[in-house]
C-alpha cells in the first residue's frame, strides 16, 4: 500500500502530461482541418469534442457514428463503426509517456516491482481518463433534420490505453535503470534478446526512411497534379495513414482503393497492386526496396554481436519485420462497418456482426506476410552481402554505424587488464573476468561484429593496450 500511495501521484502526472500534449496536437490538427474546409464549422463545440475523440482513436478506440432523424426517437437511421488509429497522435502520446517516465525515473530510481506498479497505475489512469472523456464529450452535429453523434468509447479503447500506458512507461524506466547500472537492454538476456534490439533498430530505420521517401514522392506528385493547397494542409490528420499505405505499396503489398457507397454496403472494393502502375514506377520501387534491404542489413550486421548471429536469429529478424507489417496494416488502413439501427453510445459497436459488411481501405490485412519475406531477405543480406560491403567502407563510417546510439562507443572501449593472470596467458575466461568486462561496461563483454573484426586484425591503438610482458631469460 505504501508503494501504491507513493507512486499514484507521479503516475497520474505522467498520464496527464501525455493526455494534455496529445490533446494540444489534436486540437491544432482539428483547427487546421476546419479552416481548410470550404464550408463553415457546423458547431464550434467540435473544436473540443473532436480532439477528445481523436485521443480515443489514437489508442485503438472503435469510433461509433450514428445518424438519427429528428423526431424519430432514439432509433438510428444508420450506424457506422470504424477503426482508425491516427499514427501521428499515437506517436505523440507514446513519446510523451516515454519522456515523462524517463524524467520521473531519473528523479526517483525504483526497483523492478516499483516500476511495474508505477507503469500499471499510469495505464489505469490513462484508460479511465480517456474512457470517461470520450463517453461524455461526444461529437454531435445537426445538419438539417439529422443529428449525427460519434464516440470512440469502446472496449478496445480500454485495452489499448492499458497496454500503451503500461508498457511504454515501463520500457522507459527500464532503459533508465539499465543505463544507470551499466547494463542496457541491448546487453541483457540470451543470444536471441541480444539479436532482438539490433534488429528492432534496423527495422525502425528501414520503416522511417521508406515512409519518408513515400511522403516526399507523394507530396511532389500531389503538387504536380494540381491538388488544391487546402487538401494538402488538411493532410495533417489523414496524411500519416496515406504514408503507411504507400509504404505498403513500396514493399509490393496490396492496397484497397476505389471505395464507393455501394462497396461499403456489399464489402466489395478494388484492390490495387504495385504492378498496376507504370513499368518504370515498379522498377524504381524495386530498386529503392533493394537499397533499403541492403542498407538495413548492413546496419544489422554491424550492430548485432557475433555471439547472437545464430540460427534463431533468423526467426528474430523475420518476427520483427512481420511485426512491422502488422503495424503498417494497423496505421495504414481504415476499417469500417455499416449497421442499421445503431446508436452511438458506450461500447456500442457493430464490429463482428454477421449482418453487416466489413470494409478495409488502405493496406491489406496480410501485409505482415510480405514483410516476413522481406525479413528473410534482410537476414540473408546481413550474413552474405553486408560483410563484403562493410569491408569496402571507410573504418570511420563502419565504426559510427556500429556505435550509433550506444552509451559507450565501440572504439572507445578500454582493453581489459589481466593483472591476476600468469604472463603470456590471455584466455577468453580471463578477458570476461577483467574489470572492464563487468556489467559497468557491457559493450566490452558483448562486442559488435565490427569491434570483434577489428580486434581480430590487431590491437586498437586508441585503447592504450599494453602488450604482455615477456619472461626474463634464465641466468647462465
Amino acid at each position: 500500500m505504501a508503494i501504491l500511495a507513493a507512486r499514484s501521484g507521479p503516475a497520474a502526472i505522467i498520464a496527464a502530461i501525455a493526455i494534455g500534449t496529445t490533446f494540444a496536437i489534436a486540437f491544432l490538427a482539428t483547427m487546421v482541418t476546419c479552416l481548410t474546409m470550404d464550408t463553415p464549422i457546423p458547431d464550434l463545440s467540435l473544436l473540443v469534442t473532436a480532439p477528445v475523440q481523436l485521443l480515443g482513436a489514437a489508442v485503438g478506440g472503435i469510433a461509433t457514428v450514428a445518424a438519427v432523424m429528428d423526431g424519430l426517437g432514439t432509433d438510428a437511421v444508420f450506424g457506422l463503426s470504424a477503426f482508425w488509429m491516427p499514427a501521428g497522435l499515437t506517436a505523440t502520446l507514446t513519446a510523451a509517456l516515454f519522456c515523462a517516465a524517463v524524467v520521473d525515473e531519473r528523479r526517483a530510481p525504483s526497483t523492478v516491482r516499483a516500476r511495474w506498479i508505477s507503469s500499471a497505475l499510469t495505464g489505469l489512469v490513462l484508460a479511465m481518463a480517456l474512457l470517461i472523456s470520450t463517453a461524455v464529450a461526444r461529437a454531435v452535429v445537426s445538419p438539417g433534420g439529422f443529428t449525427v453523434g460519434a464516440t470512440t468509447a469502446s472496449f478496445t479503447l480500454v485495452i489499448g490505453s492499458l497496454l500503451i500506458g503500461t508498457l511504454v512507461p515501463f520500457l522507459a524506466r527500464t532503459v533508465v535503470a539499465g543505463r544507470a547500472t551499466g547494463r542496457p537492454l541491448s546487453a541483457a538476456g540470451g543470444s536471441m534478446m541480444r539479436a532482438f534490439w539490433p534488429t528492432v533498430t534496423a527495422a525502425s530505420v528501414y520503416a522511417v526512411v521508406g515512409i519518408f521517401v513515400v511522403t516526399v514522392v507523394g507530396s511532389l506528385a500531389a503538387l504536380s497534379s494540381g491538388t488544391p493547397p487546402n487538401a494538402l494542409i488538411s493532410a495533417v490528420l489523414w496524411g500519416p495513414t496515406a504514408a503507411f499505405a504507400g509504404f505498403a505499396l513500396l514493399n509490393f503489398s496490396a492496397v484497397t482503393v476505389g471505395i464507393t457507397p455501394a462497396s461499403v454496403l456489399t464489402g466489395n472494393t478494388t484492390t490495387w497492386l504495385p504492378t498496376s502502375a507504370s513499368p518504370w514506377v515498379s522498377v524504381l520501387a524495386l530498386i529503392l526496396l533493394v537499397v533499403l534491404v541492403v542498407s538495413s542489413s548492413l546496419l544489422l550486421m554491424l550492430r548485432r554481436p557475433i555471439s547472437a548471429t545464430t540460427v534463431p536469429s533468423w526467426f528474430v529478424t523475420v518476427g520483427v519485420f512481420a511485426g512491422l507489417g502488422v503495424a503498417v496494416s494497423v496505421f495504414g488502413s481504415i476499417t469500417g462497418q455499416l449497421a442499421p439501427s445503431r446508436v452511438a453510445g458506450l461500447f456500442d459497436s457493430s464490429f463482428g456482426s454477421q449482418t453487416t459488411s466489413l470494409t478495409t481501405i488502405g493496406a491489406a490485412p496480410w501485409t505482415f506476410l510480405v514483410f516476413a519475406v522481406i525479413g528473410v531477405a534482410v537476414e540473408a543480406s546481413a550474413r552474405f552481402i553486408a560483410p563484403t560491403i562493410a569491408s569496402a567502407l571507410p573504418p570511420r563510417m563502419t565504426s559510427m554505424l556500429a556505435s550509433f546510439g550506444r552509451s559507450v562507443p565501440v572504439n572507445s572501449i578500454p582493453a581489459p587488464v589481466a593483472d591476476a593472470l600468469p604472463l603470456n596467458e590471455t584466455t577468453p575466461t580471463a578477458m570476461t573476468s577483467a574489470p572492464d568486462a563487468t556489467p559497468s561496461n557491457p559493450a566490452a563483454s558483448v562486442p559488435t561484429a565490427h569491434a570483434e573484426a577489428a580486434n581480430a586484425a590487431g590491437p586498437l591503438r586508441s585503447t592504450g593496450e599494453v602488450p604482455p610482458l615477456q619472461p626474463a631469460p634464465p641466468d647462465r
